[in-house]
């Protein structure tokens, strides 16, 4: 299955050359690699992958684009005679898309047969089949003498009627053909995620607006003679809580500021009564001293 980088914005698509050995893999993987521009492809690679030799390169082609991504191939394929499974089990974690190579040689019948069945085995781990993913075949050494017709070929070993293309690997007649009609029927698939991805997020986004918009209903609009429901994105009770402790903590107001409805507290009627006593209370004092 192909990963998506959304922060880069690319799609990156591995694609498996299978097939038996000596049959051409890894001179249509060298051929394709020589072939590309330099500055939309990787070196050329080798590792050892339990005791086999794993070949593997990426290019990007400007073509490639799909929606404002951009899309890695990534082609793999393990050379020569491969005893050991676990190698090519590794080549086809995350598989993409197939090329199956074909010996034309009419004694090797038997082994395209018995790696084709394999083929679907490897797939099956991957909890996948052959015919759903992009699959195609690819013939080659058309140029030995006793080569098999292709219709004959087609016939044994294409059973799913997949797109066949001949090819003379060793000259690099005819390998370009396979792995771009492969690349197109992947770049297809790829489109199909990316739309899938595209309606889930928009589908996703509608439930969120729809949540706000039912959460609003149910809240007092900005109107209303609460002041804190115009404050937008905080819980009511953390308002309150907020706007409690803020008065707790905010100074007396300045002199100048007029009281709301300007009318006497009771602690101003206490003072201005204390204050008529001791009016009271000197005129007496001076009368006295008067007399």
């Amino acid at each position: 299955m192909a990963l998506f980088n959304h922060l880069l914005r690319e799609v990156n698509a591995k694609i498996v050359y299978f097939g038996p050995g000596l049959s051409g893999k890894q001179t249509s993987i060298a051929y394709i690699c020589q072939k590309l521009d330099p500055d939309i492809r990787s070196p050329l690679k080798a590792m050892q992958v339990q005791g086999n030799r794993m070949l593997f390169f990426n290019f990007c082609p400007s073509v490639s684009q799909l929606d404002g991504y951009s899309v890695r191939f990534h082609l793999y394929t393990v050379t020569g005679e491969v005893f050991k499974p676990s190698s090519w089990k590794v080549a086809f974690k995350g598989v993409d898309g197939v090329v199956f190579v074909a010996d034309s040689d009419p004694e090797r019948q038997q082994e395209n047969l018995d790696r084709l069945k394999e083929l679907r085995a490897f797939l099956a781990v991957e909890g996948t089949e052959l015919t759903p993913i992009p699959f195609v075949m690819q013939y080659n050494g058309r140029d030995l003498p006793e080569a098999l017709p292709l219709e004959e070929l087609q016939r044994k070993l294409n059973r799913d009627n997949v797109p066949g293309f001949p090819t003379v690997a060793s000259h690099g007649e005819g390998v370009h053909a396979p792995l771009s009609c492969l690349t197109n029927m992947v770049l297809a698939n790829i489109r199909e995620e990316l739309d899938a991805e595209l309606e889930a997020q928009l589908a996703a986004e509608s439930e969120e607006e729809d949540e706000v918009e039912a959460k609003s209903a149910v809240e007092p609009s900005s109107g209303s003679e609460s002041p804190v429901s115009e404050a937008p994105g905080l819980e009511m009770e953390d308002l309150e809580f907020e706007l409690s402790d803020e008065m707790a903590e905010t100074p007396s107001p300045p002199e100048e500021m007029a009281w709301p409805g300007e009318d006497e507290t009771k602690f101003e009627i206490k003072e201005k009564i204390k204050e008529k006593i001791e009016e009271e209370e000197e005129e007496e004092e001076d009368e006295e001293e008067e007399e």
